[in-house]
């Protein structure tokens, strides 16, 4: 059948379905009423479970924040804004919760006035479109927002800027952030269309992929920390659907699409494996920077930018003599526990954490407190346990003995034969092995002190 023949078909159809514009209006009315009135259904739904639909939302700002030894609970201005805050939250989620049925109502009346395929092709589109959008979201939030909040939050020197965020200035960033993300990640289909309409041609996508995947990596060095860890995490997602744009444009261009080069395509090939060679080489050395960063960390004791709770694990009374290192083994929001050791002495310290108005200063008691950041004082209850499970202990020294630098290794060389008892090996390359033998025979037994 010819486009001549298809064209009147269409026109025929939509004058089939033509109706006074009185009646227009009327249906308009009905769906619009409909709408708004499952939306408000949905807002008091949501309304119910709105503190759970909170704490989901700022589940990523408190985990910053504990990690960051720092007050978790966002701020609220006036007397009411918790209120409105909380219907906030229920009315965005109701209307994400109940979108299929006012998106629905919506295009039943905006479908009438398009032709057959125009309306085929936005049922074709619009499920790839929902799916994109909610994995955009997701990686937003369960990606770029933990890594965001944590630069962004230490960003300057706290000494002149203290942080104190809002609630609300909180829910407008999550909002900003997840959206745009699912906005982003529609790109594939943006490109799709484009093709179709002749606006943007195949070859033109491809000769400007160079530049294109440069504005990639430019946009993301401006809107994720310094970090190229973090740049990469947003810039290669978008250079992959970027390539995935190109190639499902070449498909749905149908008869008109133009035919595959061969020479380009084995050349492409070629750089795909060359590419995904160079990752899985790079991969383990990017993965170890990382390891050696957290092994060099468990050091505290005369090293520089150390937690500043290191001045209290240097305190004579936690020992009974001047502890000469201390190696953290584990690591929680509010828990540590470490490894002091000095030229007699050798113990293993729990050390809790907790937030408190009131500055306590009980040498004696083991309970000392300084002042972790601005925000307010922090309180440290050290105690030495009589029994410490060996699975509390092992790991991280495991981790040290991989990756930690010499000045990590030399103490961890220190603590092991007192530790666990172990001669220490004519080589220290032998650790290892060592450590790993007896962290299987010890496996769900405690280190007694």
């Amino acid at each position: 059948m010819s486009s001549s023949e298809i064209v009147p078909q269409d026109e025929n159809e939509i004058a089939g379905t033509r109706m006074p514009f009185s009646s227009h209006l009327e249906e308009l009315r009905s769906r619009l009423f409909k709408a708004v009135v499952i939306s408000v259904l949905g807002l008091v739904a949501c309304f119910a479970f709105n503190q759970e639909i909170l704490a989901f939302i700022v589940r990523p700002y408190r985990a910053a924040m504990d990690e960051l030894r720092q007050d978790p609970t966002l701020k609220t201005v006036g007397v009411a804004q918790g209120v409105f805050v909380a219907m906030k939250v229920s009315f965005i989620a109701g209307l994400i919760l109940t979108a299929p049925f006012w998106i629905w109502q919506i295009w039943g009346f905006i479908a009438a006035g398009l032709y057959s395929r125009e309306r085929r092709t936005v049922y074709r589109y619009a499920p790839a479109c929902m799916v994109l959008f909610f994995i955009g979201v997701g990686f937003g939030y369960w990606v770029l927002l933990p890594i965001g909040l944590g630069y962004l939050i230490t960003f300057g020197d706290q000494n002149l800027v203290q942080p104190w965020i809002g609630l609300s200035e909180y829910l407008s960033f999550f909002a900003t952030l997840t959206i745009l993300l699912g906005i982003a990640f529609q790109l594939p289909v943006a490109m799709m269309g484009v093709s179709r309409t002749g606006l943007i041609s195949i070859e033109q996508f491809r000769t400007k992929r160079r530049w294109v995947i440069l504005g990639i990596f430019v946009v993301a060095a401006v809107v994720t920390p310094p970090d190229p860890i973090t740049q990469t995490l947003l810039a290669v997602p978008l250079c992959l659907l970027y390539e995935v744009g190109i190639v499902l444009s070449w498909f749905v261009l149908g008869s008109k699409r133009p035919p595959l080069d061969q020479a380009i395509l084995r050349r492409r090939a070629i750089k795909l494996v060359v590419v995904l060679a160079l990752g899985a080489v790079l991969w383990r050395p990017v993965m170890s920077l990382r390891a050696r960063g957290d092994a060099a960390d468990a050091l505290t004791l005369d090293r520089e930018g150390a937690p500043k709770f290191s001045e209290l694990l240097a305190e004579p009374e936690l020992l009974g003599e001047t502890p000469l290192h201390a190696f953290r083994t584990v690591q929680a929001p509010d828990q540590e526990c470490w490894i002091l050791g000095g030229k007699e002495r050798f113990a293993v310290i729990e050390l809790k954490i907790a937030r408190t108005k009131t500055q306590i200063a009980d040498r004696h008691g083991r309970h000392l407190s300084v002042l972790h950041t601005d925000a307010g004082v922090v309180s440290y209850a050290f105690h030495r346990p009589d029994q410490v499970a060996w699975d509390r202990l092992l790991p991280a020294l495991e981790m040290a003995l991989e990756y930690g630098s010499d000045e990590t290794l030399s103490v961890v060389h220190a603590i092991l034969p007192r530790l666990t008892g172990l001669t220490a090996p004519s080589s220290s390359e032998n650790w290892p092995g060592l450590v790993q033998e007896f962290a299987k025979v010890n496996a769900g037994q405690s280190y007694r002190q």
